[in-house]
Protein backbone atom coordinates (compact mmCIF):
# COMPACT_ATOMS: atom_id res chain seq x y z
CA UNK A 1 0.00 0.00 0.00
CA UNK A 2 2.72 2.30 0.59
CA UNK A 3 3.57 1.92 -2.86
CA UNK A 4 0.61 3.55 -3.80
CA UNK A 5 0.45 6.29 -1.84
CA UNK A 6 3.52 7.79 -2.95
CA UNK A 7 2.96 11.13 -4.60
CA UNK A 8 3.73 10.98 -8.44
CA UNK A 9 5.72 14.05 -9.91
CA UNK A 10 3.50 16.87 -11.21
CA UNK A 11 3.49 16.07 -15.07
CA UNK A 12 3.43 19.90 -15.43
CA UNK A 13 5.89 20.78 -13.63
CA UNK A 14 8.38 18.90 -15.10
CA UNK A 15 6.73 19.85 -18.82
CA UNK A 16 7.01 23.89 -17.34
CA UNK A 17 11.27 22.63 -16.20
CA UNK A 18 11.67 20.78 -19.99
CA UNK A 19 10.70 23.67 -22.28
CA UNK A 20 12.10 26.25 -19.83
CA UNK A 21 15.48 24.23 -20.81
CA UNK A 22 14.51 24.08 -24.45
CA UNK A 23 13.80 27.84 -24.53
CA UNK A 24 17.69 28.60 -23.06
CA UNK A 25 18.96 25.72 -24.93
CA UNK A 26 17.37 28.13 -28.21
CA UNK A 27 18.86 31.43 -26.90
CA UNK A 28 22.42 30.38 -26.52
CA UNK A 29 22.44 28.49 -29.95
CA UNK A 30 20.95 32.02 -31.45
CA UNK A 31 23.64 33.77 -29.79
CA UNK A 32 26.22 31.50 -30.49
CA UNK A 33 24.92 31.61 -34.41
CA UNK A 34 24.81 35.56 -34.24
CA UNK A 35 28.49 35.68 -32.59
CA UNK A 36 29.76 33.15 -35.51
CA UNK A 37 28.08 35.47 -38.24
CA UNK A 38 29.93 38.85 -37.06
CA UNK A 39 33.39 37.07 -36.26
CA UNK A 40 33.17 35.30 -39.96
CA UNK A 41 31.78 38.70 -41.71
CA UNK A 42 34.39 40.95 -39.69
CA UNK A 43 37.26 38.56 -40.99
CA UNK A 44 38.70 39.34 -43.86
CA UNK A 45 39.26 37.02 -46.85
CA UNK A 46 42.56 35.19 -47.11
CA UNK A 47 44.17 35.82 -50.52
CA UNK A 48 46.80 34.01 -52.68
CA UNK A 49 50.70 34.59 -51.88
CA UNK A 50 51.31 36.30 -54.55
CA UNK A 51 48.16 39.22 -53.42
CA UNK A 52 49.86 39.96 -50.38
CA UNK A 53 52.14 42.56 -50.99
CA UNK A 54 49.74 43.68 -54.00
CA UNK A 55 49.56 47.57 -54.58
CA UNK A 56 46.52 48.71 -56.68
CA UNK A 57 46.04 52.22 -57.73
CA UNK A 58 42.38 52.84 -57.85
CA UNK A 59 42.80 55.86 -60.05
CA UNK A 60 44.56 53.92 -62.83
CA UNK A 61 43.31 50.41 -62.36
CA UNK A 62 41.05 48.76 -64.88
CA UNK A 63 37.67 47.12 -64.25
CA UNK A 64 39.68 43.54 -64.86
CA UNK A 65 42.43 44.75 -62.30
CA UNK A 66 39.99 45.89 -59.82
CA UNK A 67 38.39 42.59 -59.76
CA UNK A 68 41.06 40.41 -58.17
CA UNK A 69 40.71 42.60 -55.01
CA UNK A 70 39.05 40.99 -52.35
CA UNK A 71 34.54 41.62 -52.53
CA UNK A 72 35.26 43.14 -55.64
CA UNK A 73 33.87 41.03 -58.61
CA UNK A 74 33.54 42.35 -62.31
CA UNK A 75 29.74 44.41 -61.29
CA UNK A 76 31.79 46.62 -58.54
CA UNK A 77 34.81 47.03 -60.38
CA UNK A 78 32.85 48.74 -63.14
CA UNK A 79 31.16 50.63 -60.96
CA UNK A 80 34.20 52.16 -59.50
CA UNK A 81 35.61 52.78 -62.91
CA UNK A 82 32.47 54.38 -63.63
CA UNK A 83 32.51 56.40 -60.80
CA UNK A 84 35.84 57.73 -61.46
CA UNK A 85 35.21 58.62 -64.67
CA UNK A 86 32.16 60.59 -64.09
CA UNK A 87 33.62 61.88 -60.68
CA UNK A 88 37.52 62.51 -60.81
CA UNK A 89 39.96 60.52 -59.07
CA UNK A 90 39.41 59.43 -56.28
CA UNK A 91 41.46 61.99 -53.49
CA UNK A 92 41.88 58.79 -50.69
CA UNK A 93 40.88 55.04 -50.88
CA UNK A 94 38.32 56.17 -48.25
CA UNK A 95 36.49 57.89 -51.15
CA UNK A 96 35.75 54.25 -52.53
CA UNK A 97 32.74 54.43 -50.11
CA UNK A 98 31.10 56.87 -52.81
CA UNK A 99 30.76 53.85 -55.50
CA UNK A 100 27.47 52.43 -54.53
CA UNK A 101 28.13 48.80 -53.32
CA UNK A 102 30.81 49.56 -51.15
CA UNK A 103 30.58 49.90 -47.59
CA UNK A 104 32.48 49.86 -44.33
CA UNK A 105 33.29 46.45 -44.21
CA UNK A 106 34.46 45.84 -48.39
CA UNK A 107 36.39 49.14 -47.75
CA UNK A 108 37.89 47.19 -44.78
CA UNK A 109 38.66 44.45 -46.65
CA UNK A 110 40.37 45.72 -49.74
CA UNK A 111 42.40 48.89 -48.29
CA UNK A 112 45.40 47.31 -47.44
CA UNK A 113 45.27 46.19 -50.89
CA UNK A 114 45.15 50.06 -52.73
CA UNK A 115 46.17 53.50 -52.89
CA UNK A 116 45.07 56.40 -54.63
CA UNK A 117 47.72 57.58 -57.00
CA UNK A 118 51.40 55.53 -57.49
CA UNK A 119 53.01 58.52 -58.83
CA UNK A 120 56.39 58.88 -57.04
CA UNK A 121 57.43 61.85 -54.98
CA UNK A 122 59.34 63.97 -57.94
CA UNK A 123 60.17 67.28 -55.89
CA UNK A 124 63.73 67.95 -55.75
CA UNK A 125 64.07 70.39 -53.22
CA UNK A 126 66.91 70.38 -51.65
Amino acid sequence: MDHQNRQRPDRSLINNRKQGLQSSLAAVAILLHSVLIILWWSTPAPLPPILGKLQIDINQASPQELSILPQVGPVLARRIVENRTRLGDFAEVRALDRVHGIGQQTLRQISPYCVAGLTPNTDQRE
